[in-house]
């Protein structure tokens, strides 16, 4: 099997969102988020949504060391990202 992947990718999971960048190239990020509240008398787990997310060009969040790199980058979106969550 043939397949075209990023293998520069990222996860971030919390306990009310998570978040994983793209895994095939040309493909949007996904955002999960789960279902608040208390669970019901037998429930064993909260719903999850998910939906494909849409990220503006970030490089001007980045420090100018890897401004050009993040520019010029295939996965654009996702360095920044990961830098800032680096950061935090």
């Amino acid at each position: 099997m043939v397949r075209d992947f990023l293998t520069d990718r990222f996860y971030i999971y919390g306990d009310k969102m998570g978040f994983e960048s793209s895994q095939i190239r040309g493909e949007n990020p996904v955002l999960f988020e789960a279902e608040q509240g208390q669970l019901k008398p037998g429930q064993r787990g909260r719903g999850v949504w998910t939906r494909r997310v849409e990220i503006p060009d970030l490089a001007e969040l980045v420090s100018e060391e890897i401004a050009d790199y993040v520019r010029q980058s295939n996965i654009v979106r996702g360095i920044p990202l990961a830098h800032e969550f680096i950061r935090s």
